[in-house]
């Protein structure tokens, strides 16, 4: 009954913030059987894993729940990040291209979101799901069923300074992705800086934010391979870090 528990955690873990899985829309009845029916069938590979658990009462077993909560935390955290990184880039497109005062609500997480980041959002998820990025998520967590039997993690410094390393490594990204975009626009704002000076009967606000808006979209639409090709390689190194987060907690049980 233990064991069971602490699968439900780990896997209520990734649920709470790994993409798609912690969607707002999806009702809280469909995650918590799903949860369940995953526990489920993971439950064999714990078992033949797992040594036998030590547990004397309810406050042995609360820093077990609450390590197996990190874990699934962790691992959608860094899933996650794939989506954070093309939120900033959207951002900063926003800005510079004079969106950022009219963010749209997200009705995935409730938070208010840009123009541009909804849609490379959007894109970005429909490439995770193309390429199984739920499936490469779902398969770390059992992976790490085998490398981490549940109640035998002990957290230490490893795990955080993979999530440290993952989150500054999507955050450039974020930035590479937008660089382009972000290159153009400035060159338009010099441009349109050097027509005001030389012809001062122009209004450059009138000209400009249009002028700025038609720009963006053009560079958008001629950098959108470029993008999915990106997204390819952060799920890419997704991949790597989830297998390196797996790694590095199975280490510590040797």
């Amino acid at each position: 009954m233990e064991l069971f528990l602490l699968l439900m955690v780990r896997f209520s873990g990734l649920f709470l913030a790994a993409p798609l899985f912690s969607n707002r829309r999806i009702p809280s009845q469909v995650k918590v059987a799903l949860v369940l029916v995953l526990a489920l069938l993971l439950l064999p590979v714990a078992v033949s894993n797992v040594p036998a658990l030590n547990i004397r009462g309810v406050w042995d077993l609360i820093p077990l729940v609450f390590n197996e909560l990190v874990l699934g935390l962790a691992m959608g955290l860094a899933a996650s990040l794939v989506f954070m990184a093309v939120q900033v880039a959207g951002g900063i497109i926003d800005w510079e291209m004079g969106f950022a005062i009219v963010n749209v609500l997200d009705p995935a997480y409730g938070t208010p979101m840009p123009l541009v980041g909804s849609f490379l959002y959007l894109l970005s998820l429909l490439i995770f799901l193309e390429l199984d990025g739920h499936h490469l998520v779902l398969g770390g967590l059992a992976r790490s069923i085998e490398a981490v039997p549940p109640g035998q993690l002990v957290l230490d410094g490893g795990l955080y300074d993979i999530l440290f390393r993952a989150f500054a490594r999507m955050f450039l990204a974020g930035v590479e992705i937008s660089a382009p975009v972000l290159g153009a626009l400035f060159v338009t704002s010099v441009v349109l800086g050097i027509l005001a000076r030389t012809v001062p009967q122009l209004n450059v606000f009138i000209v400009g934010i249009p002028l700025k808006i038609l720009v963006g979209f053009f560079l958008l639409l001629a950098v959108l391979p470029v993008f999915i090709g990106v997204v390819d390689r952060l799920i890419e190194a997704l991949a790597g870090y989830l297998a390196e987060m797996v790694r590095v907690m199975g280490v510590q049980l040797r």
